[in-house]
């Protein structure tokens, strides 16, 4: 052996381009931040071999908190960097987002001059998809495509041996002069999950992403909670997924005592007692999800809870895989229908779920008091605009207690992907994978104009989670008032949600309370355009703000005459936040 390695992860922040720019002006939300797991495992075993001498990690997403400090990304990628006292043997960057390209393209034009030596290495979903361009755009050695606990250790013992000419026996490793002699590029070979070491926190701030990534969506409390996973792949086949080019097919489980150490292993050392499962099919195996469940009530964790925000599949629930996440400390039920319209949900993206099997999930789980949160994804090709609304009707039929109205992106490596491109919807570029975040939608397709299916989407939002809400509804004022407190806790301009909270007082009784609200309303509209300009898109809709209030709302006109920034274009202004 020639020498131990220094090895230096470099973490990107999930934003997009314009994402990132605007938290050097403000501050962002703590909410979207998680702890990169694919490091945190890929450090844990590197940390075990013998010819590894140190592990560390340049987290850029963590520090973007503190983005108006820095002022620039110039600024923020050389201050972070300059904190390293020594020269990295290897550089990794870590892409499990195309959102993350921009700022891989940004930050090895800089640490580059720094470490001229380091020998660079990228990995993860993004760089899996678009290896061949990776090595065109930029000046990497390696890419390790698929899961790498096995091929980037194998990889660091050749360098660490000068044997790295030997990289290309190594599956799933490729450089730009092995790669251009593939016609089809393999992933390395996956690893025994039940074999890893516990994820590497140690080499992260963890209070940064345990005391400020809670899953909470109704209760008020807030948890210190962290992300882990149970499994990995799915068996399915979702044409705007792409976690399947990264992990396959084949669904792997980390086994039972495995992941109760670890769980222990967070609550004990960082006081975690909240565990989001980032499981791509977490409920797919009915008899091993059952007694996963099962054995984490058995911990000595107080007030364990449990969230599976990538959401849970309609079609592996039944009222015993219930009962089983309830008693585990299940806050929201984040459910999969992602269409309400048969023949999208079957034939276009691929999803098959049994939707009529939908209300009694619903209901099943509402009878133990976990409220529900349905997702719903638009904008396919061959989606019409009456799929569309026929979805939206079928979301208002199912009485959830919330629903998201996303427009679909489509992904690198995705059947999506590769249908948009043959349209021209999309270009196989940088500039388009810097959109990919959920949200709104950036083109037009033959069956929609961007604009008219981001209003469409809005619009269903408003009606169905606001003005037509199902608590309200119910008279459940309270779980109903929680909901809206976190909706105006993330976006203090939001005037709906403001609004439904007076409405809720006004229901209850407490007219202290609803005066209160009009005044903070009153407040927005002459102070915030973004108010201003959500009030003018539904004053309509708002019956309760008529002459009874005049005096609260008096002064505020002349401000919304002069409001023109449409619901549109103020929500594109608002940081990679899932509108509200």
């Amino acid at each position: 052996m020639n020498r131990k390695l220094k090895v230096l992860f470099i973490n990107f922040p999930t934003f997009t381009p314009a994402g990132v720019e605007s938290c050097f002006k403000t501050t962002p939300s703590p909410y979207l931040m998680q702890v990169p797991l694919g490091i945190a495992h890929l450090a844990s075993v590197l940390e075990t071999k013998e010819f590894i001498e140190s592990v560390e990690c340049i987290d850029y997403c963590a520090e973007l908190e503190n983005g108006p400090a820095y002022g620039s990304y110039e600024n923020f990628i050389a201050t972070l960097a300059s904190k390293i006292t020594y020269t990295p043997d290897i550089l990794a960057y870590s892409m499990n987002f195309s959102t993350q390209h921009d700022f891989f393209i940004r930050c090895e034009k800089q640490l580059k001059p720094m470490w001229p030596h380091s020998i660079t290495i990228a990995g993860g979903t993004h760089a899996t998809n678009i290896t061949r361009e990776l090595f065109q755009g930029s000046s990497l050695d390696y890419v390790v495509r698929g899961e790498a606990e096995n091929s980037l250790a194998q990889l660091l013992n050749l360098i660490s041996n000068d044997e790295a000419d030997k990289a290309s026996s190594i599956q799933g490793v490729y450089f730009k002069d092995s790669i251009s002699n593939e016609k089809t590029l393999k992933i390395s070979e996956y690893p025994d999950l039940d074999t890893l070491p516990a994820p590497c926190w140690h080499m992260f701030d963890m209070p940064r992403y345990t005391e400020k990534y809670s899953e909470t969506f109704v209760h008020a409390e807030r948890r210190k909670s962290c992300s882990i996973m149970t499994s990995r792949g799915c068996p399915f086949h979702c044409t705007f997924c792409s976690s399947f080019t990264l992990h396959g097919r084949k669904m792997r489980y980390f086994g039972v005592e495995w992941t109760k150490k670890v769980t222990t292993q967070l609550y004990e050392e960082y006081g975690v007692t909240e565990f989001i499962i980032q499981d791509d099919m977490f409920t797919v195996h009915r008899e091993r999800t059952i007694e996963m469940l099962t054995e984490l009530q058995k911990l000595s964790i107080p007030d364990l809870a449990l969230s599976v925000k990538n959401a849970l599949s309609i079609n592996t629930l039944d009222e015993s895989v219930i009962d089983a996440l309830a008693a585990t400390g299940l806050e929201t039920a984040y459910l999969a229908v992602e269409s309400g319209s048969e023949h999208v949900n079957h034939n276009i993206m691929k999803k098959r779920v049994k939707l009529d099997r939908v209300p009694g999930i619903i209901r099943m789980f509402r009878e133990r008091n976990v409220p529900t949160c349905c997702f719903f994804i638009m904008g396919f090709p061959g989606e019409t605009k009456e799929m569309m609304e026929e979805g939206i009707k079928f979301a208002e039929s199912i009485n959830s207690d919330w629903c998201t109205f996303n427009a679909v992106k489509p992904l690198v490596g995705t059947p999506l992907y590769d249908e948009m491109l043959a349209e021209n919807y999309i270009d196989h570029t940088p500039e388009f994978w810097a959109q990919t975040a959920y949200g709104l939608r950036e083109f037009d397709t033959k069956e929609i104009a961007k604009d008219e299916l981001n209003t469409l989407l809005y619009d269903a939002n408003i009606r169905i989670n606001f003005l037509n809400n199902y608590n309200v509804r119910s008279g459940n004022y309270t779980v109903a008032t929680n909901m809206f407190k976190n909706i105006v806790e993330d976006y203090p301009y939001h005037i709906i949600g403001w609004y439904m909270l007076h409405i809720c007082s006004k229901k209850t009784g407490d007219e202290e309370q609803s005066r209160e609200y009009l005044k903070k309303i009153k407040m927005l509209l002459e102070t915030d355009e973004r108010a201003s300009s959500m009030f003018l898109q539904y004053e309509k809709n708002l019956p309760d703000l008529d002459s009874l209030n005049a005096n609260l709302l008096q002064g505020a006109a002349d401000y919304r005459v002069n409001a023109s920034t449409s619901i549109s274009q103020q929500l594109n202004s608002t940081v990679d936040a899932e509108p509200a």
